[in-house]
Order: structure tokens, then sequence, then C-alpha cells
């Protein structure tokens, strides 16, 4: 089964050394949501029991993790997230589509800072 999620609000945030990258079906974000959020820093030890890599987050906490993305592509107009082994056990999905309306180059960005923050964890086709 997959996550679909037609996004009418993107949001891409960077400060305290943190990225956050997000789409939402209503500006609120009180509806569905898929969230990524990396460190923007490098460095070994800064996070505790194998918290850090990229976090993906959809719609609450309790169905998110830390290294569950696999790569993360464009095709056409949506975005395909295909999710690690961990990532699908702690998400519950197979893939994740998102259909931003519409594509933005805040979108665009968001990928391009995604792809240079990878470290080699996960692959950005944009």
């Amino acid at each position: 089964m997959n996550y679909e999620l037609f996004a009418t609000f993107v949001s891409l945030e960077e400060n305290d050394g943190n990225l956050v990258f997000a789409f939402s079906d209503d500006e609120c974000g009180a509806g569905k949501y898929v969230m990524f959020q990396c460190s923007t820093m490098s460095g070994e030890g800064d996070f505790p029991l194998d918290a850090d890599g990229l976090y993906i987050e959809c719609d609450d906490q309790s169905t998110a993790c830390y290294r569950g993305v696999a790569s993360i592509r464009r095709v056409g107009e949506r975005m395909e997230i295909d999710l690690t082994e961990q990532g699908r056990q702690h998400l519950g999905v197979e893939q994740i589509l998102i259909m931003p309306l519409p594509w933005t180059a805040t979108i665009s960005d968001g990928l391009a800072r995604l792809a240079d923050l990878s470290r080699g964890d996960y692959t950005v086709d944009r």
C-alpha cells in the first residue's frame, strides 16, 4: 500500500543546524503531511541512539523514523519516495507519493538541499 498526498502547501526552512522540508494538504498542517528533517552540520556523536540521518514523518510522530528513505525522485509533477525496510516498518507503507499543486521553486530547492545533505544515505533524482 502507498501513502498519497495531494500537497497544497510546501515549506522549506533552514535554521539552528536543521533543514525542515514539509508538504501538507493544508497551510495549518492539521491534515495530512509529510516532513523531512536533517542536520545541516556534519559531525560524529551529535545524535544519541542512531537518531541521525534523514528523518521522515507522515501525519504524526507515531509514523516516523530516521534512515527510512532509500531514494527520492521527481517523476513529472510528483515525487516518489522509496523507503528502506526500516522505513516501511515504521511508516506502514511501501512507498510515498507526493503530488504538489503546483510544483514550485521551493520544491526544487528543497530537493537540491536534500541531495547536498544526503551523505550517501539516500539518493535524490531531481
